[in-house]
């Protein structure tokens, strides 16, 4: 009788090794392809034929995307997050990231962005064929701005932000769903 138990012991044993070996294989394999899914691209400013945009490069220095940089009133700005190399990028650090989003969860681009300081005055004016993707940085001096975003004829969305020096604030604009 202590045989059989031993040898039952022993069956269950392999078999849960062996059960582990199969876990632990399916866990490293979806850790590599983890991996690779989440490559960083970093991306860089440059000026061709004096046009400046930023280039999305993998780490063969492949061009993975071009983005166009925008400047107004001295503030540079560009819109980004269409596709999963621009969503899994590292991007320049902006003072300003804007998060466009309609309803719970759908992003939204082509939107209208209106930036003033906190006296009132107007800094920016994003015009919506400026803003391509669901994320707009900006690269605002310190200070408190208010926030003014409309989307066609949903209603208008603001918010007031105050950034400093040295961290990257994000800001959902969030727009009802279906407008």
């Amino acid at each position: 009788m202590e045989e059989n138990l031993l040898k039952n012991l022993d069956r269950a044993y392999r078999f849960l090794c062996g059960m582990l070996a199969v876990i632990l294989t399916g866990f490293t394999v979806s850790l590599l392809l983890e991996k690779d899914v989440q490559a960083k691209t970093m991306v860089q400013i440059s000026a061709d034929a004096g046009q400046t945009q930023l280039k999305g490069l993998d780490e063969k220095g492949d061009i993975q995307f071009t983005l166009p940089l925008f400047q107004q009133n001295g503030i540079h700005y560009f819109s980004a997050g269409v596709g999963i190399e621009e969503r899994q990028a590292s991007y320049p650090s902006y003072p300003l990231k804007l998060i466009l989003v309609s309803g719970p969860r759908a992003y939204l681009s082509s939107v209208t962005i209106s930036i003033q300081a906190h006296n009132g005055s107007k800094i920016l004016d994003v015009p919506p064929d400026q803003v391509g993707g669901p994320w707009l940085f900006i690269d605002l001096p310190p200070g408190t701005y208010s926030i003014i975003g409309t989307s066609g004829k949903a209603p208008v969305v603001k918010r007031t932000v105050t950034l400093t020096k040295s961290q990257t604030t994000n800001v959902i604009l969030r727009w009802p769903a279906g407008e």
